[in-house]
């Protein structure tokens, strides 16, 4: 923030989370399970059950607001906070990365999912977000939750296994039935309507996922297992 200031940048678009929208305490966690981009997660001593994780994503953003709005008005500049949901989709890595650790373990794995239901959305239109987010005058000063769609787990192995458990792999699919249920939704209007975002289908997502990083050997192949 302080080198755009000190180079006259007239807008930024930051890439935040939805983890500085959805870690509330469960006393305001809202009533039908649905975030937009007025909630802020709590990081407040009383929340006891955010993650450090979530905490610094939080507090980022809310440095990027706090520094715009203590700049005099004639230099301020425009910020626009992207907050992607889990960000799946093509990857080539090699190394230990949190969504695709995801992927590898369900193709690992014959047994079955949690009962948890998220946001997902595709590293594509995460980066297309962005460059929307700088070319539309109506975006400056706003945030914008990107989601796909919200999936159950299960949604996700049972794409996995429809695609690759014909090619020798042994997905499973069941979901758990005494698992604790997680679920959150969201409302993705502002990216839709304002940035003109029109998503790629989640199944295409962890489908091409899966494909690269089997690909680039950070799923191993049925026969390496």
């Amino acid at each position: 923030m302080r080198a755009c200031k000190t180079h006259g940048v007239q807008k930024v678009a930051i890439t935040s989370s939805i983890a500085a929208v959805r870690s509330v305490r469960g006393v305001n966690w809202p009533s039908d399970n649905t975030f937009d981009e007025s909630s802020w997660s709590d990081t407040s001593p009383e929340n006891t059950e955010i993650s450090t994780y979530n905490t610094s994503k939080t507090l980022a953003e809310k440095a990027a607001w706090d520094f715009r709005e203590a700049l005099p008005e004639a230099e301020r500049f425009d910020i626009i906070a992207l907050n992607p949901a889990l960000i799946m989709g093509p990857a080539n890595n090699t190394v230990e990365f949190a969504s695709g650790g995801i992927i590898r373990d369900m193709m690992a794995s014959s047994g079955q999912v949690g009962r948890t239901k998220m946001g997902f959305v595709d590293v594509r239109d995460v980066a297309k977000a962005h460059l929307l987010a700088i070319k539309n005058d109506a975006a400056k000063n706003r945030r914008f939750i990107l989601v796909s769609r919200c999936c159950w787990r299960r949604e996700m192995a049972k794409c996995l296994a429809d695609e690759f458990n014909p090619k020798g792999w042994n997905i499973g699919a069941e979901e758990r039935t005494d698992d604790t249920v997680f679920e959150y939704e969201t409302i993705t209007t502002a990216s839709r309507e304002v940035l003109g975002l029109e998503y790629i289908p989640m199944e295409t997502s962890w489908i091409d996922m899966a494909n690269n990083l089997i690909e680039s050997g950070f799923i191993p192949r049925p026969a390496d297992q």
